[in-house]
């Protein structure tokens, strides 16, 4: 992930500071649901169980 936000704020031609903040608010959500993933593999193993 570090190497994309070095990219990604080359590309933009922003600071790595600020780019860093600007993705904060999308970064909860995907640890978050890391998180859920972790801790109940059920909940995303279900599709799979239900066809083999």
């Amino acid at each position: 992930m570090g190497m994309v936000l070095f990219v990604l704020a080359r590309v933009a031609k922003l600071s790595v500071e600020r780019t860093t903040i600007a993705i904060l608010p999308w970064l909860f959500p995907l640890i978050g649901s890391l998180a859920i993933i972790t801790y109940f593999p059920s909940l995303v193993l279900w599709l799979p169980k239900q066809f083999y």
